[in-house]
């Protein structure tokens, strides 16, 4: 794909994103009633400032998967450079493109691990890949449920467990391409399957820990009517949604809709629109905070502490 395509896919994609939003929003005010009433005892600080810790507890197994791919025989050891990497480098998803968190975690572990360029972008590769897959493999149990919910041109896919199989494997033999194709063309010593597979069970935990942190913002009177795998599933399949819409910044706009469209039908659109836009502000309240122990961390290890 030459440049001129990819500025065309990133302006698509940024399309898109301000069209969602303005959708959001005009809903979010033709329902502001409702939403009001939502909110009649105030914002749920509370159960914010749990999600936000939770959002933010999302960073320590991705930390410890990104030690794990860059330094499979020191993990322990690069931990900590390995969450300041990973903390400081979350706040740049803001930037448009939605890539800047990508190009700052490499840039970073060069900077920081010794990780050249070539061979951090390769395991950056590899983390997308895997995340990609381990969001597929969340949301497969749940998936055969969302047909219910779902337009029907859209359920008639979903009742048919084949064809997720079908993605998750065509994902997984983008990876063992990208493997062998790398170590032949770069001649990099990449993961070994061991490796690879426990940074499949580290970005799975922080998935599931993303969906604790919007099943606990759904409400205790809405709970209930949803279950930990149904708000798994609502969480992945927004972040995959978000994830692979080039030009949206965080997924801004296009993960929102995705939990609005998934969650309306069992608690409500008023209710669905607070909690996705919840989710959204103890998100970027986590980035912050994130960022805050990223530089808190540098400045120790300049200290020697």
């Amino acid at each position: 794909m030459n440049a001129h395509s990819k500025r065309l896919l990133h302006l698509a994609g940024t399309l898109i994103s301000l069209i969602l939003i303005a959708y959001l929003v005009s809903r979010f005010v033709q329902m502001r009633q409702a939403v009001a009433i939502q909110l009649h005892g105030g914002l749920p600080w509370a159960t914010m400032a749990m999600a936000s810790a939770a959002c933010l507890l999302a960073y320590l197994p991705i930390s410890m998967a990104w030690a794990l791919l860059t330094s499979p025989g020191k993990v322990l050891k690069r931990f900590p450079v390995s969450v300041k990497i990973v903390m400081l480098s979350q706040a740049a998803r803001y930037l448009p493109g939605n890539v800047g968190h990508l190009v700052g975690r490499v840039m970073l572990t060069k900077r920081h691990m010794g990780v050249g360029a070539a061979h951090g972008s390769a395991l950056m590769t590899i983390e997308l890949l895997l995340s990609l897959v381990c969001a597929a493999l969340l949301s497969t149990a749940a998936i055969p449920a969302l047909a219910v919910f779902a337009p029907s041109w859209l359920a008639q896919f979903l009742v048919r467990p084949y064809i997720v199989v079908c993605a998750i494997c065509l994902a997984v033999a983008a990876i063992i391409g990208l493997l062998i194709a790398s170590q032949r063309r770069l001649k990099l010593k990449l993961p070994a399957p061991s490796t690879v597979l426990a940074t499949c069970v580290f970005y799975a935990a922080a998935l599931i820990v993303g969906g604790v942190a919007l099943w606990l913002l759904l409400g205790k009177q809405h709970v209930h009517a949803i279950s930990p795998s149904l708000a798994l599933l609502a969480y992945t399949t927004s972040w995959l949604a978000g994830f692979v819409t080039p030009g949206a910044p965080s997924g801004l706009g296009v993960r929102e809709f995705i939990l609005v469209q998934l969650l309306a039908p069992t608690i409500g659109e008023p209710e669905a629109l607070l909690a996705a836009a919840l989710l959204r502000l103890c998100s970027v309240m986590a980035d912050a905070v994130a960022f805050g122990i990223g530089l808190l961390l540098t400045r120790l290890f300049r200290r020697g502490i």
